[in-house]
């Protein structure tokens, strides 16, 4: 196969709002570390992929529309082969998609702007190479679903199950030296280092850690089934703590690196011939719309504050009749080669529903990467039924209501359908 490597800095020369710190309206103050678009090109011969990762909080999803766009007309890559991917780094700029009016225009500009430099950078460093894949269990976040006498709420629950899997991608040169890695793993960066200062946080670390020690190497981290976990490290007396330094961030990004070097550095990896297929859709899951009052209601006690929820009830009170009474679920399936596929989709989807995919695709090995979009909370029909923050936080997204119940049975009728698309390939000359 042939691969290209390429990162660009997406730290805004100029004062944005920060994504998710708690303060919704503040400008940044200083930057600790810069944010990178990371992206690799692999082409089979036939077909090429894109993997784009942003160190942002997410996206709506016109910024993928664009990046697919420009990669298909200007290298023929094909937008089902496309899985642009957020880190969700909380501490990141504000963007469309999430907190409506935070983002700026110029940020908008300035990021397909360095996206666009990005792959182009990619596609004219292309050169020979290998591909190898792996994953392993690794215990570093916690279910944050703890069940009490009152219902499921936001807190540290020891013992629940939840996504725990490192799924590894290492791109090798022809002299076999670590040229890329992509590292999928699940587990929301909520270490809140500093209200004003705008840092890629763990995920951006573990990245700067593996390019380090893989002199020439670009790394690249996809969140997976995140929606529902935070970082082990978080949890001080059996709570999560309000917040906590960099050099917290630090050493969590480091176990999480050390474990990915030594899992390539042991040869756990195995050699994974590129053939690429894809298949790409939209679920479309239906809502259960709160009354009119309910949001007047809820912009009232809000106050239009510079929260999303507070905006978001102000927009849906004042324009209910207009909202879908659905949410667009973007989902697409790669097959990398053999029986290793990668499984993407937008929101933020808690466990249970990697679980649903990767059961609906017993033949193949799935990379499942969430995040791809800022859509909704993503839960199954029994995370549904529990309730709790993801199954209720509609607001924070502003749909009309929680997710009706059945998600599980269109989660599965897609990816079946994408399943038989990707089946049969035709090996590259």
């Amino acid at each position: 196969m042939k691969f290209g490597l390429a990162k660009e800095i997406i730290t805004p020369c100029f004062k944005t709002r920060i994504a998710c710190s708690g303060e919704f309206d503040a400008h940044y103050q200083s930057v600790h570390d810069d944010l990178y678009v990371r992206m690799l090109v692999m082409d089979d011969g036939r077909n090429k992929t894109l993997l784009a990762a942003f160190d942002l909080l997410f996206h709506s999803p016109d910024l993928n529309d664009a990046v697919a766009a420009y990669a298909r007309d200007a290298y023929g890559i094909c937008p089902e082969l496309c899985v642009t991917g957020y880190t969700h780094a909380h501490t990141a700029p504000a963007v469309r998609g999430y907190n409506p009016g935070a983002e700026t225009e110029a940020y908008e500009f300035f990021l397909l702007e360095r996206a666009k430099a990005c792959l182009d950078k990619a596609m004219n460093s292309m050169s020979d190479g290998t591909l190898e894949y792996g994953s392993y269990c690794a215990d570093f976040n916690i279910s944050r679903r703890k069940k009490t006498d009152e219902g499921f709420r936001l807190a540290p629950a020891s013992g629940r199950e939840r996504d725990t899997e490192t799924a590894v991608l290492a791109v090798k040169d022809s002299a076999g030296a670590v040229r890329g890695i992509v590292v999928c793993y699940a587990c929301h960066p909520v270490f809140y280092p500093a209200k004003t200062i705008l840092s890629a946080e763990f995920p951006g670390r573990v990245t700067a850690l593996l390019d380090a020690k893989y002199y020439g190497s670009t790394s690249l981290y996809f969140q997976s089934a995140g929606g529902d976990v935070r970082p082990a490290d978080t949890v001080v007396n059996g709570t999560f703590g309000p917040a906590f330094d960099f050099s917290a961030i630090d050493r969590f990004a480091a176990k999480i690196a050390d474990s990915v070097s030594a899992f390539i550095d042991g040869e756990k990896t195995e050699p994974l011939p590129l053939c690429l297929r894809g298949a790409a859709g939209v679920i479309r899951l239906p809502v259960e719309p709160k009354p009119r009052a309910y949001f007047e209601a809820e912009s009232a006690r809000r106050k239009n504050g510079p929260d999303p929820n507070a905006r978001n009830a102000e927009i849906l009170a004042n324009e209910y009749g207009t909202k879908e009474s659905e949410v667009g679920l973007r989902t697409n399936l790669i097959r990398l080669g053999g029986n290793v596929c990668i499984a993407a989709m937008g929101g933020e989807p808690c466990f249970g529903v990697k679980r649903i995919v990767r059961d609906t695709l017993p033949d193949y090995r799935v990379i499942f990467i969430g995040y791809t979009d800022s859509c909704a909370y993503i839960v199954s029909d029994a995370e549904r039924s529990e309730g709790g923050y993801e199954a209720e936080c509609h607001l924070e997204y502003g749909h009309l209501g929680p997710f009706c119940p059945g998600t599980d049975s269109l989660y599965r009728e897609a990816f079946k359908a994408y399943g038989r698309r990707i089946k049969d390939l035709i090996p590259p000359d």
